[in-house]
């Protein structure tokens, strides 16, 4: 027979007995050894996640001498084994001399996480006293969980403390400071089976702006002649510094000043708030009046608390007083303020309002009896009598008036010459008549 296989064999020959020969035998030892196989070998062994399935590449692997096991082809991320093991272990064996199974590792590793962040983005708010909250852009295409913190935080190169960051809200801190801050927001995916954990920063630029104002400016009018009213200012968070100005109302003369007004009449006062470093400047309004002052006048010859004087005192015959008026503070009134008609012969002024609908007073009309010189009643033209012929009616027994010093010339009708009537004195001398002839 003849053997195939490998192994240790022993061969007999045996010779039989003939003619001049006995029999006989011989034996002889071989071995057949068995077929060497070369190892597979693995090469392209790190690879990075696709999603895909991969593959290393198999060197010397021969499908009729060996069977391969194990995970050649693979897509997830992780350690993998690729298996070979001799399908005749008897006949064959491996080119170290065993025949075990034999095996080659390759990997797939992790890939970078796909995470994107915006690099830079801007958000603005204005300034608050309360705290605020401001919604970032989100990242994105991260593979796990996805949390965010803040890396650094500046105003210019100075780093501050007003911000947190809870996901995409960023929070201001309340009376954070208008101006503009630099805030380095970071998000970090965590990963996956199959994808590293990965950070992605963005430069985020905080706005912070002024804030508006609504300032409320306030005054009480006044009476002429009084102590001027302040205004005040209300609502100045920021506590602007303040000036004032004030313009006449319509009917009232012109006026526009810093200075507070002292004429009666109609006006606006303007607050004007200047700007501070986290508010935006603001005006406000206001309307008031200075009332007219009333003057109700009053003259006792001789009392005291008289608002009303004469001069000269008392005042000479023949001439008009010359007239002042006083106010409720003592003050002298202005003669534009007022008008005096004055009555020599009654020793009279009456004293009204000049300005109806303007000027600083409202002053009540009043007629007054002025103190005068009283002097010795003097004629210093007789009257001229007429010459009259008797017609039967009425006629006038005089042609002209008398004149008089120290007093007002008065006529009456006598019965003589020597003796002066106790009646029928009139200051008209054309009433003094008579019907019948016969002298007068």
């Amino acid at each position: 027979m003849i053997v195939s296989n490998a192994g240790n064999y022993t061969v007999r020959a045996t010779i039989e007995e003939r003619n001049y020969y006995n029999s006989g035998t011989a034996t002889a030892n071989f071995t057949i050894s068995p077929k060497s196989v070369t190892i597979p070998t693995l090469s392209n062994t790190s690879k990075t996640y696709t999603g895909s399935a991969q593959s290393p590449t198999v060197t010397g692997y021969n499908s009729n001498t060996m069977t391969q096991g194990g995970t050649s082809s693979a897509t997830n991320a992780g350690d993998y084994t690729v298996t070979w093991a001799l399908k005749d272990a008897a006949n064959y064996q491996w080119s170290d001399g065993t025949t075990g199974v034999k095996s080659g590792t390759w990997s797939i590793a992790k890939a970078g996480n796909p995470l994107t962040f915006t690099a830079t983005q801007s958000v603005s708010t204005t300034f608050s006293t309360s705290e605020q909250t401001v919604t970032l852009t989100p990242a994105e295409n991260g593979q796990g969980a996805v949390s965010y913190f803040i890396s650094s935080q500046k105003q210019g190169t100075s780093e501050v403390s007003y911000f947190t960051v809870n996901d995409t809200t960023l929070t201001l801190k309340e009376s954070t400071s208008a101006g503009t801050y630099t805030v380095v927001v970071s998000a970090t995916a965590a990963g996956n089976d199959n994808y590293n954990s990965g950070t992605k920063d963005s430069t985020v630029t905080v706005t912070v702006g002024k804030a508006d104002i609504s300032p409320v400016v306030s005054i009480d009018g006044w009476t002429y002649g009084d102590a001027a009213k302040e205004p005040a200012t209300s609502d100045n968070p920021g506590n602007g510094g303040v000036t004032y100005n004030y313009k006449n109302r319509v009917g009232t003369a012109d006026y526009d000043s810093s200075f507070v007004p002292t004429n009666a009449g109609d006006y606006t006062v303007t607050a004007a708030v200047e700007e501070t470093a986290n508010y935006n400047s603001g005006t406000a309004t206001k309307d008031f009046t200075i009332a007219r002052q009333d003057i109700t006048l009053t003259f006792v010859e001789g009392g005291s608390g008289n608002n009303v004087r004469f001069y000269p005192d008392p005042v000479p015959n023949g001439i008009d007083p010359v007239v002042t008026l006083l106010d409720a503070q003592g003050k002298t009134i202005p003669d534009s303020e007022y008008d005096v008609s004055t009555s020599r012969k009654a020793h009279k002024v009456t004293i009204s309002d000049y300005i109806e609908n303007g000027g600083n007073y409202n002053i009540t009309t009043a007629t007054f009896s002025y103190p005068y010189e009283v002097g010795t009643a003097e004629v210093r033209t007789v009257p001229a009598a007429a010459v009259l012929t008797y017609n039967g009616g009425a006629q006038e027994l005089l042609k002209s008036a008398g004149a008089s010093k120290n007093g007002t010339m008065q006529y009456a009708l006598g019965t003589d010459s020597e003796n002066a009537p106790t009646d029928g004195w009139t200051a008209e001398y054309t009433n003094i008549k008579a019907r019948d002839a016969g002298d007068h």
